[in-house]
């Protein structure tokens, strides 16, 4: 797999990948032939664990490049001999998502156990008890998300759903779930290394990036969340929480909205409001607030000539130009670049 985050993937050993993985925004947190400070750095990042050389301790070296985009930590981790990596416990406060990039990694967990090649992956969930062996040249792009974080975007993304998400520990089954995660990875480790150079000060850009990869990681690893949604059926109390839930985000969209919480607060379960808004306004909450904050974007084009398009899209959490480009164009009919700016058109209403 090519990545945004270096030419290093092509290459044939650790050494060269510390090298040419090195890219603006990605930093250094590991370069060393010393097991010792492998297992501190590594286990800071993860959890304390053991690694134990199947071969000469003298052929070990540990290549780890880090970056990071709001709650999504990337590492492009590496050993250049057989190793096993043996954690103290589970991840407990992240999940991670292990990408293969070269060679060969396997990974057990009690009775199941998956070999990752060429382009498989593989969740390991917050509670989940492993161990690892690399294989020779081995190497990874993992990328790491908070576990309440998760649990949150799930609530989003599917409602009520069980009271734990857990993963099967299994590579997507069939070819296009593999490609589709691979361009999940591919995409965050290019925003990682060209999107804003302060993702902190766009937080609605950052939870939108968070949101989609973790949307992606449902879609494409088999998992208990999909199918433990609650069926529930609409009513006064829906529609009355759907109306107020609306009213919340015409006030709110200009921040960061935990989405998951709007039902709770207006005294319904999640479903229930996702129901409620879908039989109101057609669409659900997550799409009811893209629009809005799409309108919001249009009146700063149209009020400030001067701004920059990309900055417009970042600000109000469109993941990249280009998906900007594209939502602008579908809902306005022209692209942000094409439109005739500095007069007004009156604000933009959602119902």
């Amino acid at each position: 797999m090519q990545s945004s985050a270096g030419q290093g993937y092509r290459t044939n050993s650790p050494d060269s990948q510390a090298k040419q993985a090195m890219v603006e925004r990605f930093r250094t947190s590991l370069d060393t032939r010393d097991i010792d400070e492998a297992r501190e750095v590594v286990g800071r990042a993860y959890v304390p664990h053991d690694i134990n050389p199947r071969g000469d301790a003298r052929d070990f070296h540990a290549v780890q490049e880090t970056g990071r985009i709001g709650g999504i930590w990337v590492d492009l981790l590496g050993y250049a001999c057989d190793v096993d990596v043996i954690p103290a416990g589970p991840l407990g406060t992240q999940y991670c998502i292990v990408q293969m990039v070269r060679g060969v990694v396997e990974i057990s967990s009690g009775a199941d156990s998956v070999q990752l090649v060429d382009d498989r992956s593989v969740v390991v969930d917050d509670r989940r008890l492993f161990t690892m062996r690399w294989h020779p040249t081995a190497f990874v792009c993992n990328l790491r998300f908070d576990a309440g974080a998760v649990h949150r975007y799930i609530l989003d993304i599917v409602g009520d759903t069980i009271a734990h998400p857990a993963f099967e520990l299994a590579a997507p089954r069939n070819r296009s779930d593999r490609e589709r995660w691979r361009s999940v990875v591919r995409m965050v480790n290019h925003l990682a290394e060209a999107g804003p150079t302060d993702a902190d000060a766009y937080p609605i850009w950052s939870a939108e990036v968070e949101r989609f990869a973790v949307a992606a990681m449902l879609a494409t690893h088999t998992n208990c969340v999909l199918d433990g949604a609650a069926e529930v059926s609409g009513g006064a109390a829906s529609h009355a929480a759907a109306r107020s839930a609306a009213d919340f985000l015409r006030a709110h969209c200009a921040e960061p909205v935990a989405l998951q919480a709007l039902g709770p607060r207006f005294g319904v379960s999640t479903r229930a409001l996702q129901l409620g808004f879908q039989q109101l306004f057609g669409c659900s909450p997550r799409a009811y607030l893209r629009e809005l904050r799409l309108q919001s974007a249009h009146l700063d084009l149209m009020s400030d000539p001067d701004a920059r398009v990309s900055d417009v899209g970042y600000r109000w959490g469109f993941s990249t130009p280009g998906r900007f480009a594209r939502e602008y164009q579908r809902r306005f009919g022209v692209l942000p670049s094409k439109l005739e700016r500095g007069r007004s058109l009156g604000r933009c209403r959602m119902p």
